[in-house]
């Protein structure tokens, strides 16, 4: 079996989440016996299957050329919402509405045969902003790679000099992920604080370091 894997063209400038799951999932199905191949602008046939990864309207010429060539499609939502009542309000008054990107992205859910969200939490919200029928979705928890469990936390100590009790925080820098309100919250605390992550954003960077005190170590 071929699948193709559908990923934004600019998502590995900034390799994040979305990114590890894609390059992790085609590294199990090879595992498996399927053939894995990723979309690019060069793509000039689809696999079996395509699988999307992300909310992302850029996929919707692709939907339409698989489905006028009976090709399905499976989509990795990775969507979510702050559960506030303006904020989802704001997202389902979008995808309603008659045009738009959020629109798109609801056109794209519903072409596909199925949709993994990464949680129920998640399912419930495509169900509700997008108004894609539950049933259709199928949860799918993001894994945890085998080799964490033979880890030895002594070698990041050792590597990096900590011997105190620390927090730990892996993400790309963004305020998307908060680290600024994260360092905000420990000062004055004593707890030493380590974010891992890309400083991709700038100017969010050089606001989190403006925050820190000498209880942050910012790891790449």
């Amino acid at each position: 079996m071929r699948v193709t894997f559908a990923c934004p063209l600019h998502g590995y400038l900034y390799y994040g989440g979305a990114q590890v799951q894609a390059d992790k999932t085609a590294e199990e199905l090879a595992n498996l016996g399927v053939e894995v191949e990723f979309l690019t602008p060069r793509t000039s046939t689809l696999g079996d299957l395509v699988h999307c990864f992300g909310p992302y309207a850029q996929f919707e010429p692709l939907t339409e050329v698989c489905e006028s060539r009976g090709i399905p499609i499976v989509c990795s939502t990775i969507f979510y919402s702050e559960p506030k009542i303006r904020r989802l309000l704001s997202y389902w008054l979008r995808a309603h509405a008659p045009a738009g990107a959020h629109n798109t992205i609801r056109r794209l859910w519903q072409r596909s045969s199925a949709l993994l969200p990464n949680s129920e939490v998640e399912a419930e919200q495509v169900c509700t902003l997008f108004g894609i029928p539950r049933q259709r979705m199928h949860v799918v928890p993001n894994g945890v790679e085998g080799r964490f469990t033979k880890g030895d936390p002594n070698l990041f100590r050792e590597k990096f000099g900590i011997r105190e009790p620390f927090v730990l925080n892996i993400g790309r820098v963004e305020d998307r992920k908060n680290q600024h309100r994260l360092i905000q919250a420990l000062k004055g605390t004593g707890l030493k604080l380590v974010l891992i992550g890309k400083e991709w954003h700038q100017e969010y960077s050089a606001l989190c370091r403006r925050e820190a005190d000498g209880n942050v170590l910012f790891l790449p």
